[in-house]
């Protein structure tokens, strides 16, 4: 099982008429449909795979 808790206040500081209207489960719901339907978006940018690989490898050298 996960567990997560979403902090909203840095948003609603810089933007303060925000307001969460889509659960976050319908969200992620979304975000796997546009994503699935369009093959082109399932495509890996090696340079952004490249990236991420080194924002992991930072991250973990300060949290191990």
């Amino acid at each position: 099982s996960h567990s997560m808790i979403f902090d909203n206040s840095k948003i609603k500081r810089l933007a303060p008429g925000f307001a969460c209207t889509i659960p976050f489960s319908w969200g992620a719901h979304e975000i796997v449909a546009w994503h699935e339907a369009d093959p082109a978006r399932q495509k890996v940018d090696p340079y952004v795979d490249a990236l991420m690989d080194r924002a992991l490898a930072a991250y973990r050298s300060i949290w191990p």
